[in-house]
């Protein structure tokens, strides 16, 4: 699945919405300022320093790198000064297969289950199993082939990903995990629009 924020065409894929490069017109993102942030961040692979876009960067890490993205595409989006916001889809066939959240519930600093890491990790939708992502040792996605579990959530922003779909995702029925890790993770309920 090609799951490049612009089409062969480079017009804009449904859930992907353009965005100046302009700083003060972004809304801010949650660890980054609005006057720090330009759009593009440093490939998170040391031999290469280049910048990337940071939708490119945020979709990676989400399918655990496993996205077609095309790295001259995204030069030439980046270089005509815009970027994509992801948009989430609001509804995926795969809803169905997520679990309410055991009684022992979740623990946002939960090391993966697989390298201890305590960096970067995912929760498995699923069965609740804890693994890294793409940047450490890409075990949720391992988790994923073999499971065949579609849904995670990021510890990190508390943001759902469909590996099946691959796409961002943000949808009622993962709200019940979305708000205890939010409660865990910063001390205070989650806002939900009345």
């Amino acid at each position: 699945l090609d799951s490049s924020p612009v089409s062969e065409e480079g017009q804009p894929k449904v859930g992907g919405s353009p965005k100046g490069m302009d700083p003060a017109e972004e809304a801010p993102r949650e660890g980054v300022s609005a006057e720090s942030f330009s759009g593009e961040v440093m490939a998170p692979d040391k031999k290469h320093h280049r910048p990337m876009n940071v939708e490119v960067v945020l979709l990676d890490e989400a399918t655990g790198g496993c996205s077609s993205f095309d790295e001259k595409s995204g030069d030439d989006v980046a270089g005509s000064g815009l970027f994509y916001a992801v948009t989430p889809l609001p509804w995926c066939p795969h809803l169905s297969s997520v679990l309410s959240v055991p009684p022992v519930g979740l623990n946002v600093w939960e090391p993966c289950a697989e390298c201890g890491s305590e960096m970067e990790n995912w929760v498995c939708l699923v069965c609740y199993k804890v693994c890294c992502g793409r940047y450490i040792n890409q075990h949720m996605l391992d988790h994923n082939k073999e499971s065949g579990h579609p849904l995670v959530l990021s510890f990190a922003d508390l943001s759902a990903w469909c590996y099946d779909c691959q796409a961002y995702i943000h949808h009622p029925v993962l709200l019940e995990a979305k708000c205890q890790a939010h409660k865990l993770k910063f001390g205070v309920d989650m806002h939900l629009p009345s």
